[in-house]
């Protein structure tokens, strides 16, 4: 068996795009979310597990392979989010137990952007955008402001467990904006951490968005006035 790593993230990341990044490496193998049928990822057969032992048989063991089967793969792994990785409280210990494992933590800084997309991309079906295709103005939405208090405070507690979980030698954190912005440093200290050897890739993704805050979020001002004050506001300029 290939040695096994994780890529842990909240939605709307950028983890479908480091997904397809981790996949033009001749030597690893990277899936969706193996407990989530609704992933746009999604390629697992059957149902989803029903306990952490099939997951690792699903993921590590019978895992599927994206564009056909590669010759040598020396990692494989898959995304999980909060609720799957939490779901059953030993989760976490037994997958980190797994020899040789080692997890990509995928962080986006500014949340109001990650509620934003998911917002936009539950109104308008529009999950990820080819590299080179045409961008199309998505409306803008609006942020309800309990829900997206809501929405940090997940986030945080998300981190926060990962952080305190996970000995420092089996994570690497990436920061989603350092990957956009300085892909080719950032993919060599993530093909180190998996042990894999260095390779150059071509991102095959765009952000789906490149407006600002201000003009894709119809009550901007109303958060602003609601979060000045607090850990956020910094985020909303």
């Amino acid at each position: 068996m290939p040695d096994p790593f994780l890529v842990l993230t909240t939605v709307r990341s950028g983890s479908t795009h480091l997904t397809r990044l981790l996949n033009a490496h001749p030597n690893v193998v990277c899936n969706g979310e193996v407990f989530n049928s609704s992933d746009p990822d999604y390629n697992w057969p059957g149902y989803p597990p029903t306990s952490t032992e099939a997951m690792i048989q699903a993921a590590f063991v019978d895992y599927p392979a994206r564009g056909g089967p590669k010759d040598d793969v020396h990692r494989v792994g898959c995304k999980l989010e909060d609720m799957s990785l939490f779901g059953e409280p030993t989760r976490l210990g037994k997958l980190l137990g797994l020899p040789g494992m080692r997890c990509l933590v995928l962080v986006r800084r500014n949340q109001f952007e990650c509620f934003r997309s998911m917002l936009q991309a539950w109104e308008t079906d529009n999950w990820s955008l080819e590299a080179g295709a045409d961008r199309t103005p998505l409306p803008a939405v609006t942020l309800p402001p309990p829900t997206a208090a809501a929405f940090f405070s997940r986030a945080q507690n998300f981190y926060g467990k990962l952080r305190l979980l996970i000995p420092p030698a089996q994570a690497l954190w990436v920061d989603y904006d350092d990957l956009g912005a300085n892909q080719g440093p950032v993919l060599a200290q993530v093909w180190h951490h998996l042990g894999v050897p260095a390779h150059k890739v071509d991102a095959s993704l765009s952000k789906l968005e490149d407006r600002p805050l201000s003009e894709t979020v119809a009550n901007y001002e109303e958060l602003q006035l609601l979060f000045e004050k607090s850990e956020y506001g910094g985020f909303l300029p």
